[in-house]
């Protein structure tokens, strides 16, 4: 199961070189890095405890579908603290309870 988060990191990281360097050849401006974007504190704390939760519950886990079912549920405290610290309360809020 580990094998497949793994190649899709992966395979969207080469994706990402890949497009900013065909960007970069047919375009007459080169488009502004997206990684000076990225909170990177907040995401390296969210994907620590993700791993951690994840790692620690992998005996627990049935395999097959249902255990990627669970495995996505397990992610979401990282996501929600992710979400939480760039975003903030009230804005998650205001976009969760916009209809």
């Amino acid at each position: 199961m580990i094998g497949v988060v793994i190649a899709t990191a992966i395979s969207q990281t080469a994706s990402v070189f890949f497009l900013t360097w065909d960007a970069r050849r047919t375009l007459q401006r080169v488009p502004p890095w997206f990684v000076h974007d990225i909170p990177w504190l907040p995401a390296i704390g969210a994907c620590l405890i993700t791993a951690l939760i994840e790692f620690g519950t992998h005996d627990i886990v049935p395999k097959g579908a249902l255990g990627l079912i669970i495995s996505g549920l397990l992610a979401l405290p990282g996501l929600l603290l992710y979400v939480k610290i760039v975003f903030g309360i009230r804005t998650l809020t205001r976009l969760v309870g916009r209809q």
